[in-house]
């Protein structure tokens, strides 16, 4: 704020006096049209603690003067965001900071987690929204948001609403009862709460991944690029598990059926997908071409399945949302598939002797340096992170 272009312009101000002459802007706008504005409160946080390491207060280092509270323009009503914490202790310090700042009643916003991969991520989402709801109850917040943001993710919207139930049964019992939340979901939507759950199994074939699906769906066969991450993981049989569960529901999906399908569709591909570059590496390295042959005539099963998920997304998504959006997704999979047809021209290439070595499998595996501990599988959840390792990661 202040930097850049407007430094040149206006020259060196305060941060805080430039963002507050921005917001009373606002607010005379919104009051023009007899509207109340929202917004989400980090920024005041960030404004008020310097060098602060996350959104809100983790360690008492933020501190409101009364001169920074004078110049916070009344009028806009604050909401408090948090999709991470699983400790009631961090909402209520940080809504006890938002009441003693703000005159405008705090509204807190949690979020289910949709937006990292084809699953959803409950166990996660749900860790962290109990803790933030007792806090809300016990301090007087009186309203509540659940954010579901898509973020370009391949997950399906329709899935969130097994979370919203956690809100909506908490609204009506003040507590959280799991036997209460199924009931609940049942009787507004006629499906199985159980049966959703089921719709994270695909991200976790390693218990410590958050969120693995981007990683094995977009990770490059000849490249490798997270293959390094798989050792010791038995993925084909994980995938085989959840197949098999998956193809048992308790009664009909309705509206939820094709989310479903694209979810089970997604564990169907993975069965062969996910360590077929583990797979291919060892095979070339051990010059084993009866199994690189097989691994050949795989590209074709891996294909199909595919093109047997990509159709299953695409009526999933012209079913729940406009079509706007779905072109990212034809790119993804069309790469995925393109790229499979190149793996199996290299292979048999390389087995007729019109290739003396492929240069891919050539090089050592090494670990994607992505996450706490350079785990892959924790917190990149972004396409562009699995798609090459031949332009710096900055540029794209």
């Amino acid at each position: 704020i202040g930097l850049g272009a407007y430094l040149k312009k206006n020259g060196f101000r305060k941060q805080q006096d430039t963002y507050f002459e921005h917001l009373a802007k606002i607010i005379e706008m919104t009051r023009a049209h007899g509207l109340r504005p929202m917004m989400w409160s980090d920024m005041f946080f960030r404004l008020a603690g310097e060098n602060l390491p996350g959104y809100y207060d983790y360690d008492e280092r933020v501190e409101f003067t009364d001169e920074v509270i004078a110049k916070i323009p009344q009028g806009i009503q604050p909401v408090f965001w948090d999709y991470y914490r699983p400790r009631e202790e961090f909402y209520a310090t940080n809504i006890e900071k938002h009441q003693a700042v703000f005159k405008e009643s705090t509204l807190f916003a949690g979020g289910i987690w949709l937006w990292s991969g084809f699953g959803p991520l409950f166990a996660e989402s749900l860790r962290n929204t109990i803790p933030a709801l007792e806090a809300c109850r016990k301090h007087g917040v009186d309203e509540v948001i659940a954010t579901v943001w898509h973020n370009g993710s391949e997950g399906s919207l329709m899935l969130s609403l097994a979370g919203m139930a956690w809100y909506a049964d908490y609204g009506y019992r003040g507590e959280y009862s799991e036997e209460s939340v199924k009931a609940c979901f049942a009787n507004a939507t006629g499906a199985s709460y159980d049966d959703i759950m089921k719709c994270e199994l695909c991200e976790h074939p390693d218990p410590r991944a958050t969120s693995a699906t981007r990683a094995l769906v977009y990770g490059d066969p000849l490249l490798g690029l997270t293959d390094a991450h798989l050792e010791g993981l038995d993925t084909r049989t994980y995938y085989r598990s959840v197949i098999t569960e998956m193809e048992k529901t308790e009664c009909p999906l309705g509206i939820f059926a094709p989310a479903y399908d694209t979810v089970y569709r997604t564990a169907v591909l993975l069965e062969n997908k996910a360590d077929f570059g583990v797979r291919l590496k060892a095979a070339y390295d051990a010059r084993d071409r009866e199994t690189l042959a097989a691994l050949a005539e795989e590209c074709d099963v891996i294909t199909e399945k595919l093109n047997a998920l990509r159709a299953s997304h695409r009526a999933s998504w012209m079913l729940y949302n406009k079509p706007f959006g779905w072109e990212v997704h034809d790119i993804r999979y069309g790469g995925q598939i393109t790229r499979f047809a190149t793996v199996k021209e290299t292979i048999l290439a390389y087995l007729a002797g019109e290739l003396e070595r492929i240069e891919e499998l050539e090089c050592e595996r090494l670990r994607l340096s992505g996450g706490p501990g350079g785990n892959p599988f924790d917190g990149n959840f972004f396409w562009h992170v699995y798609r090459t390792f031949a332009t710096p990661q900055a540029m794209i």
